[in-house]
This record gives structure tokens, sequence and C-alpha cells, in this order.
């Protein structure tokens, strides 16, 4: 098992200007943090994937479904 930290405790969104949380999480001794990149253009997955393995951190990125996608809506099961 892993301990993470959510961005969304830090950020609104994840982008260039918060790549400084994945030190700030390893140093508050986390091994994960989960991203939720709601800004999707302006996500610097390369970047956040070379910095979490200089850390030795693990990502999970996650991204909400617009409301047309959402599985879980009852106007689907009609």
């Amino acid at each position: 098992m892993k301990f993470g930290i959510h961005s969304l405790l830090f950020s609104e969104t994840f982008t260039e200007k918060d790549l400084p949380l994945l030190d700030k999480a390893k140093a508050m001794g986390f091994e994960a943090m989960d991203i939720v990149p709601f800004d999707v253009d302006n996500f610097p997955a390369k970047r956040v994937r070379q910095r979490a393995e200089d850390l030795g951190l693990e990502i999970i990125v996650e991204i909400g479904m617009p409301a047309h996608a959402n599985i879980i809506s009852p106007e689907l099961l009609d």
C-alpha cells in the first residue's frame, strides 16, 4: 500500500506552475500524487512523468467526464 495526496488540495488544476508540488508531496513523505488536470491542454505530462521518476513518486492521473458522458447519470439508463 502507498500513501498519496491529491493535487486538488493545493491547486484547482495542474499546469507547469504546479510542478513544484511534486517535490512538496515527496518532502511531506507521500509516495504518490493523484492529479486532476482540468486544463488538459496545459497539462505538462512529460515533465510530470520525468520529475516524478526523479523523485520516486507514483502519479495517478484522473479526469472528470463531461456531463454527456457521465456513467452514473440516471439519464443514460433511459
